[in-house]
């Protein structure tokens, strides 16, 4: 709603430049993840790099779990490759 005491501030309120689009095109051109257009795998980028974090929880959750043998390994308990490993020798019917 105009300020009826100021008719003229809408005009002045969209001749300036907006501030958060400033800030949000310097935050793409200091982004090292995504690219010119803030993109990062198909998704708008954050600008936050989450890897040490997702690093720091996957170790917490295979700590509390037991889970210390990567995928793909031989299980200790057999010293066998798990079944479903896409190497094994199997032949399945469809």
């Amino acid at each position: 709603m105009r300020d009826p005491y100021d008719p003229w501030a809408d005009e002045r309120t969209q001749a300036q430049p907006d501030l958060t689009d400033i800030a949000q095109a310097e935050a793409i051109r200091n982004c090292q993840l995504c690219d010119t257009h803030g993109h990062r795998d198909g998704l708008p980028c954050r600008h936050i790099d989450h890897a040490a974090a997702a690093k720091r929880g996957l170790a917490t959750i295979r700590a509390q779990m037991g889970w210390n043998t990567p995928t793909g390994t031989t299980t200790p308990q057999t010293s066998q490759k798990p079944p479903h490993d896409a190497t094994s020798s199997q032949k399945t019917r469809l």
